[in-house]
């Protein structure tokens, strides 16, 4: 204790007493002893006459101490200080208070005060640049190496002359020692300077005559407080995530969090900066953002469930392509689900249905009752009674559907993304169908028995292909009617006409007639169809049974469209599988391709004069899933009144 008391009487006329009381606040062994001096207070009233290097650095490595952080919390101006830090552009003290802030995690009052001080947005901000000055890009794996915009992590520190700011980085963690040049310490016992305590601190003995020794031989360049050892291979992006899940969990303060800039942060870290770890804490940090139901509000205007879906469940990429999408995607689903409990709480039915029988007296209505409506269906999982009031009786299904028959709505992938979750919740999926597959490798692709011409076909666009009559007629009764003597004219000409049939289609459907393999089939999906409606005009039954099961495996976001609107043209007519156009929207709804691909190939549909159709065959495949939710459930009674009149929604939807 005198020892303390000596030393803080010599601070204020001796710079080498400030280095001493920082040697001894760092030693593990002295520190629990300096809790019960008060000299974190004499630190505290030393630092409100100006900047110290070494005492800052005595003050974090003090607060290490619960009982010194007891104290501290009832310091105004410490509390002042430890913001300033964390406020310094220079990024050492700003990094010396991040670590210490580590050791806060259940000192619930000097949180509090912290907190009171505009701690949370500063950390926030502090994330925000460092997740701009770290950020990845985002590729696919097989496209090119993920490369980084600033590979460095977080600054080292190197040591720096007392009461300056001034603190420069060093490029290596390894411990070194750096003598200092003007700040010498006597070990001369009979030296009016000399201090046992100083002594204490060396590692070697020191030779009296060696009267010059600096005492900085023995500060080591990595000075700042050390990390527990939980936390040590955090970059500053961790040590900042790892404090706000410790602040929000030792304080109730997740509606300081509850706004769009710090989610939007948060789902920049997830984006951008790859650690799994962290991600988990991210997590849990706005799972505790959304269970608030105090929230609620908040979140549901700001629209924190749509962002979500936005950055996180619609794929940049196919999802079985790339593992980083695939991540995103089980992260954004993880933090919706778990925010399906606030949701689905009555509370918050009493809004949502509060907001959708409001009349549309503004824009900022209309606004809201299209977020809500684009909102319900990705956070209603597990109460299908709740959701089938919202589709039904507060419109949120028409709503939708107003915004799907609209390709250039600003909603119009939000809305998409609704419907997708709908799927999902009622578990309507794509089953792939089975076709048969080639087994030679493909090997037979260019295999054609020879055959004797008899007969020359000339094509729609000029073409001249050679063929035998005799096979043709084996294969197929239209052909056979057409070459039998004493019917038509063609059974006696050596050139015939063909002006229903591409030279490309019938080419192929001589090499599938001659030897049918799957792959001798078209790629091209309007040689395809084409392919369909001849193999069917000219009664190729057995042809058409193995086709069509291929045609739907060559069903893709890129021709859905096509497809979908054959199937609505032309399609309708042959003795195709009647439900070929719900396949094509199940395919669609469930697809594992990029989001945006999936948007345009529905605003293909919509845009070219089958919107209306797509809106009835959705209805058609949705209605029976939202029965089966809620089959067995004998409360349900006005639920089943509802969807006896979900197909009359459209009449409506018609009118408007």
């Amino acid at each position: 204790m005198n020892t303390i008391n000596t030393l803080v009487y010599l601070l204020p006329d001796h710079e080498i007493v400030s280095k001493i009381i920082y040697l001894m606040c760092r030693n593990n062994t002295v520190r629990p002893e300096l809790a019960n001096t008060c000299l974190i207070n004499h630190i505290i009233e030393f630092l409100k006459k100006g900047y110290d290097h070494y005492l800052i650095q005595a003050m974090c490595h003090l607060l290490k101490c619960p009982h010194n952080r007891l104290r501290f919390s009832r310091l105004e101006h410490g509390i002042n200080i430890f913001i300033d830090l964390l406020c310094n552009k220079d990024p050492v003290p700003k990094k010396l208070a991040l670590h210490t802030l580590i050791y806060f995690q259940y000192s619930n009052i000097l949180l509090k005060a912290l907190i009171k001080k505009n701690l949370i947005p500063l950390l926030i901000k502090d994330l925000s640049l460092y997740v701009k000055s770290n950020k990845v890009l985002h590729v696919r794996e097989d496209e090119s190496k993920v490369q980084s915009f600033n590979t460095n992590s977080s600054p080292s520190i190197c040591t720096s002359p007392a009461r300056t700011s001034s603190m420069s980085p060093i490029t290596s963690n390894k411990t070194t020692y750096s003598p200092l040049k003007d700040d010498n310490i006597t070990t001369n016992t009979n030296s009016p300077d000399y201090s046992p305590v100083c002594e204490s601190f060396d590692t070697e003995s020191v030779n009296a005559d060696e009267s010059k020794s600096d005492i900085s031989d023995i500060i080591e360049e990595e000075i700042f407080v050390e990390l527990p050892n939980t936390y040590v291979s955090l970059t500053r992006g961790g040590i900042i995530i790892e404090a706000l899940t410790n602040i929000i969990y030792a304080q109730n303060i997740s509606e300081l969090l509850a706004s769009k800039d710090v989610w939007e942060t948060m789902f920049d870290y997830i984006d951008y900066i790859k650690d799994e770890d962290i991600n988990t804490n991210v997590v849990k940090i706005l799972d505790k953002i959304t269970c608030e139901v105090q929230n609620f509000k908040g979140i549901l205007i700001d629209g924190f469930i749509l962002s979500v879906h936005q950055r996180m469940c619609r794929p940049i990429h196919d999802l079985d392509k790339c593992k980083t999408c695939v991540l995103k995607n089980v992260i954004g689903i993880k933090i919706i689900t778990n925010a399906s409990n606030t949701f689905q709480s009555k509370f918050a039915e009493d809004m949502m249905i509060s907001k959708m029988i409001e009349p549309d007296t503004s824009d900022t209505n209309q606004k809201l009752k299209t977020l809500i409506s684009v909102t319900a269906p990705l956070v209603i999982q597990t109460r299908p009674k709740q959701l089938i009031e919202m589709l039904c009786r507060y419109k949120v299904y028409t709503n939708l559907c107003n915004i799907i028959l609209d390709d250039q709505n600003p909603s119009f992938g939000d809305a998409v993304g609704a419907i997708m979750s709908l799927f999902k919740t009622l578990k309507i999926i794509y089953k792939k169908p089975h076709y048969e597959r080639c087994r030679s490798n493909q090997k037979c692709r260019n295999r054609v028995f020879p055959k004797k011409t008899t007969v020359t076909l000339v094509m729609d666009d000029g073409t001249l292909i050679n063929a035998n009559k005799s096979f043709l007629s084996l294969k197929s009764p239209m052909f056979e009617a057409m070459f039998r003597c004493g019917g038509f004219k063609e059974a006696y000409e050596n050139t015939i006409r063909l002006n229903d049939i591409t030279s490309e289609c019938f080419n192929c459907l001589l090499r599938l007639l001659d030897d049918y393999c799957e792959c001798k089939l078209p790629t091209n999906i309007n040689v395809f169809l084409e392919l369909i409606i001849i193999t069917d005009k000219y009664m190729l039954n057995e042809l058409f049974d193995r086709i069509y099961p291929a045609f739907m495996k060559y069903m893709s976001v890129e021709n859905c469209s096509i497809i979908y609107e054959w199937v609505k043209k032309t399609g309708f007519r042959l003795q195709i599988n009647p439900s070929a156009d719900f396949e094509v929207i199940k395919y669609l709804l469930h697809s594992n391709s990029k989001f945006s691909d999936r948007v345009k190939a529905i605003q293909d549909i919509t845009r070219n004069d089958y919107g209306q159709h797509f809106i009835d065959d959705l209805s058609i495949i949705l209605k029976p899933g939202l029965e089966c939710s809620i089959y067995g459930d004998h409360n349900a009674t006005s639920s089943l009144f509802y969807l006896s009149h979900f197909p009359n929604a459209l009449e409506t939807l018609k009118m408007t």
